[in-house]
This record gives C-alpha cells, structure tokens and sequence, in this order.
C-alpha cells in the first residue's frame, strides 16, 4: 500500500529511501531527528518523506546518491490498462524527474518504441492481446542493441509456474498485480544499478 502525504505526495519510510538511494539508514534517521530533513505523518500516522523534499535535501547538501550515479535514462512501460500505464507512468516520473518514460499499449506497438528507443528499462505486461509478453521477449533477446535492457514483467494473471517462464523467457524480474508502486521502484533502482556496473 502506499503512503500519502495530505498534498497526495507519496512519502517514503526510511527503510524505503535507504534502499532506493543506498544510503545509511541510521543517518537518514538522524538526518530527520535533527530537523534537517522534513518528515510527515500519513493518514495512518507513519512518519515519511516526501520524494520532492528528500531530493531537496539532497541537492542542498551536496549528498551523492545511487540514483544520482545513474545517468538520465530512459523506461517504457507496455500495458494494455490505461489507468494501470499511466499510474505507473506518473510513479516513475516522481521517483525519477530525469528520466524519459514512454509508454505503449500493446505488445505490437511496444516492440516497435522499445527497438526505436532502446529504454534502459521495459515494465510489460504479461497478458497483452495478440502480441503477449512472450512473442515481445522473444523479440527483443534476437536484438544485439536490447542487450543490456532491462525487463520486468507485471501481471494481473499470476498463475503457478509463471514467474519461472517468463523469467526463463528473458525477464529480469517479475511482480504479480496489485502491486506496491513502491517495490516496483525499488526493483527498477535495483536493475539500474546492476546494468551500469556491467
């Protein structure tokens, strides 16, 4: 679930922010004990930062972080649900202000923008009409250029075996629908941070 600040920012906890950014946790708490960093109350009363005010912060102080050792780069997300693509569309864009994020609503459609593009990241979806997930991996693993790409399948349809299979097929990772947009992030910093060090 995610956390909301009253002006429907989502606020990060500290466990959250150490693991995107890869800072310490322990300073992170200091860092918010001392006022210097603003934290807010959610409507359940959990105490977390604001992505805008933690990059604020960041900036002012000159702290270099893993998100900032990731030049701009570029995601596409691929899903046949409107109001799922964009919702996602506009977590990413708050997680990351720099980065360029496309989108493309069928398998078919997202083949052609990711082979035009070459994102560094690709969220598909799994179950796309005609064109599914599997004839887009496919694709996409006979590209030389989409090497170093990354995949991760969501689906709402999460039966025993999937997971392996698409896996098997050339995704890098893999989330069942609902989702929190939260751990997506953390997978998409993960998968960034791996990628720059090959």
């Amino acid at each position: 679930m995610e956390n909301f600040s009253e002006s429907g920012w989502i606020l990060l906890t500290v466990e959250q922010i150490a693991e995107i950014y890869g800072l310490d946790p322990f300073q992170i708490t200091t860092w918010i004990e001392q006022g210097s960093l603003k934290a807010q109350l959610d409507s359940a009363g959990r105490r977390g930062v604001a992505v805008a005010d933690l990059k604020s912060f960041l900036k002012a102080n000159g702290i270099l972080t893993v998100a900032d050792s990731v030049p701009k780069f570029k995601i596409m997300v691929v899903d046949d649900d409107q109001e799922i693509r964009q919702s996602m569309m506009r977590q990413l864009i708050r997680a990351w202000p720099q980065s360029r994020v496309d989108e493309a609503s069928t398998g078919a459609q997202g083949v052609r923008k990711i082979l035009q593009t070459v994102p560094d990241v690709v969220i598909l979806d799994v179950v796309l009409p005609i064109f599914d997930a599997f004839n887009v991996l496919t694709l996409l693993r006979g590209e030389p250029k989409m090497a170093k790409t990354r995949v991760v399948a969501i689906t709402g349809f999460d039966t025993p075996g999937q997971r392996e299979k698409v896996l098997a097929a050339g995704a890098h990772a893999y989330l069942a629908k609902p989702f929190d947009p939260l751990e997506l992030i953390s997978i998409i910093g993960n998968l960034l941070a791996e990628r720059r060090e090959e």
